[in-house]
């Protein structure tokens, strides 16, 4: 393998690494707050479960956009914009 190969793999080691922890840490925060946000909101089991179905949808229509910039400009650099917003908004 080239050497300058083995820069590009760690870097996608390093940003696949980053997105599974950030989309886990953002499903587990939301998950470990679900209860305490009905509550407070005095939500219905019904509310919570529509509430809980839009977070995901969004999750999956963000997904499911960036189909059409990832065939223009590259996967590799619509996962790396993706993954510094979700990074940005979690940190936020």
């Amino acid at each position: 393998m080239p050497e300058n190969d083995t820069g590009s793999g760690v870097r996608i080691v390093f940003l696949v690494a980053v997105m599974a922890f950030t989309r886990q840490f953002d499903a587990a925060l939301v998950t470990a707050l679900l209860l305490d946000m009905a509550c407070e909101l005095r939500a219905t089991p019904g509310g919570v479960s529509v509430a809980m179905l839009g977070y995901l949808m969004g999750a999956v229509v963000s997904f499911a956009s960036a189909g059409k910039p990832g065939d223009r400009y590259g996967l590799g650099n619509v996962r790396l914009v993706g993954c510094i917003l979700t990074t940005t908004g979690t940190i936020l």
